[in-house]
């Protein structure tokens, strides 16, 4: 289990787990719920383009947060030129990738050179976002689209304070003493055409095609006034 290094202190939209849990009693439940801090408001993540000669146009989006009481409302959007999965989630890190994450000197900015600036991944937005576990790496697809989802704060911290079932992957489950924040988390959405443009040098993730693991825009989350 990876440790969560917290870089940015900030008094926003901090959620704090503390106590054990007990399982999925109404008791474990009251207890989750006591133990989140949540300002209602809407918060957002400008998405600015990487990669951008990945294939020659420049992506652009946003993804806003409104939380209301005990529920997480998300939307993202993307205005795309390529018509793919577009695999997207927050990590744990503050800042977005920039050309000195490029260490093989290709060009581009790869998925494993971007995971050395953004951190591991805490929440994937897919379709179920009660879990890390539940989503099925369903993401949204196509060349624009608009992604909107909700869950309830408290069952999203209850998972995250779960055992991790697969280790050393890029996803992140805490620690007791660890807490999430959204507010200074990064924002990145993956996905490209394939395209001769693309060096055979780039990081992938896992089985997946380099072109569909290409981080392509990246925003860091702050309230809205």
């Amino acid at each position: 289990m990876k440790n969560l290094t917290m870089i940015m202190i900030l008094p926003l939209l901090v959620l704090t787990a503390c106590g054990g849990d007990s399982g999925g009693s109404d008791k474990a439940q009251g207890e989750t719920n006591a133990a989140v801090e949540a300002s209602d408001g809407v918060y957002h993540a400008h998405l600015r383009p990487l990669n951008p000669r990945s294939n020659g146009y420049l992506p652009h989006g946003g993804a806003t947060f409104r939380i209301d009481g005990d529920k997480l409302s998300v939307t993202t959007f993307l205005d795309d030129a390529s018509g793919v999965i577009h695999r997207q989630s927050i990590h744990t890190g503050t800042i977005c990738p920039s050309l000195s994450e490029d260490k093989n000197r290709d060009g581009m900015i790869d998925y494993t050179e971007a995971l050395s600036a953004v951190g591991s991944v805490m929440i994937p937005l897919d379709a179920d976002l009660s879990a890390q576990e539940k989503g099925a790496e369903i993401y949204p697809r196509g060349q624009s689209f608009t992604y909107n989802k909700s869950v309830f704060i408290s069952e999203m911290v209850k998972n995250l304070y779960e055992a991790d079932p697969v280790l050393n992957d890029e996803f992140i489950k805490f620690s007791r003493g660890d807490r999430l924040k959204l507010v200074g988390r990064v924002v990145l959405v993956h996905g490209t055409n394939a395209s001769d443009l693309l060096p055979g040098t780039l990081g992938t993730r896992g089985s997946e095609e380099a072109n569909l693991a290409l981080p392509v825009v990246c925003g860091v989350i702050s309230p809205v006034p």
